[in-house]
């Protein structure tokens, strides 16, 4: 990170093993507990998904818990 770098880790097998390197900053991580080999076609729609879910999450952190959501 002081060099300007983006850290990735590769081989993240668990959970436990993507919240520690999380904690410590590491800005990317791939491996079996992201995401199994997949077909090209699969890659896509799991890409598509992730990606709803990571717009869904910014929204509900944006919006005050109290507001109604509608």
């Amino acid at each position: 990170h002081a060099l300007g770098l983006t850290v990735v880790a590769e081989g993240v097998e668990t959970l436990e093993v993507l919240e520690h390197l999380a904690a410590l900053g590491c800005d990317e991580a791939q491996g079996w507990h992201v995401a199994r080999p997949m077909a090209g076609e699969a890659m896509v729609t799991w890409a598509g998904e992730l990606q709803d879910a990571t717009t869904r999450l910014q929204v509900e952190r944006a919006v005050p818990a109290q507001l109604p959501r509608g």
